[in-house]
């Protein structure tokens, strides 16, 4: 069954790649793991096939695969993962490792994830921070609800808000967070399709002639709201480094880091409040 899915996906994905895909389609139908799966050549049901062949053809549209599977792992987690919110990144789950490794869990700590998509973050965080309280805030009622639904899987109590950052109201935080859209709409016809077709425009795309709106109006939230010593993090377009440096000194931020992803672009930034 493996090899013949594979046959099936080859024309749009590498050999590894489509048995990679196979593998997870399988698993993910039968319930079986990878092991399993090489120990047993499980029959598939009427419904069962049917379900297979829907998703063979939704990745032959170029679907990505976490929205066809419904889910993807993120910090070793499972989260649900549909067109409401952006896939998680591997990026995004570097930026998340560097605040866990940055904190002190000495006392309590209010966190706010501003953007919060499939709450990956804002989940992550209230698991891994002891003493934290975790607030995660969106425009997008889809992305909220989603949110809440990965809540109740990973078995977490975080404070799921459906509002504006531009109209949000003031509150005392430790750390605030974003990853906000970063996506000029001049680079759009760079975006590989499976991401332009698929995944919320709302979430990824920000006008030419203000590509740090969000960052702007974030930043400014944060030199209000953050206590004392408290720490702004972001994921950042890396074309735009040197602009947020300046952006956070202009707010008053102190100890400025610029970090690099694992493809080593500028890819996020942390500031502290004086």
């Amino acid at each position: 069954m493996i090899k013949e899915i594979t046959l099936q996906l080859v024309p749009q994905y590498s050999d590894s790649e489509a048995r990679s895909i196979a593998i997870l389609l399988m698993c993910n139908i039968t319930g079986l793991s990878y092991t399993e799966l090489l120990v047993h050549t499980p029959s598939l049901n009427e419904e069962q096939e049917e379900e297979l062949r829907k998703n063979i053809e939704r990745l032959k549209k170029n679907e990505p695969l976490q929205y066809v599977l419904g889910e993807t792992i993120f910090y070793g987690r499972r989260f649900k993962c549909d067109q409401r919110a952006l896939i998680p990144r591997p990026e995004t789950e570097e930026l998340t490792d560097w605040i866990i490794n940055d904190v002190s869990n000495d006392g309590n700590i209010r966190i706010l994830d501003i953007g919060c998509g499939s709450g990956c973050i804002a989940i992550t965080l209230s698991k891994e921070i002891k003493n934290s309280t975790v607030t995660a805030l969106d425009i997008s009622k889809e992305a909220i609800s989603l949110t809440e639904e990965n809540c109740k899987i990973n078995n977490c109590q975080v404070e799921c808000i459906n509002d504006d950052i531009f109209n949000f109201s003031d509150a005392q935080y430790d750390i605030i967070v974003s990853n906000p859209p970063y996506i000029c709409d001049n680079e759009a016809a760079d975006i590989e399709s499976n991401v332009i077709d698929y995944e919320p425009h709302l979430a990824l795309f920000v006008p030419d002639n203000s590509p740090l709106k969000f960052y702007e109006k974030i930043t400014e939230y944060a030199a209000r709201n953050l206590r004392s010593r408290g720490k702004l993090y972001f994921e950042i377009n890396r074309k735009y480094g040197k602009e947020m440096q300046l952006l956070l000194e202009k707010f008053g931020f102190i100890n400025i880091e610029l970090r690099k992803d694992i493809s080593n672009n500028d890819r996020m930034i942390k500031g502290e409040k004086r």
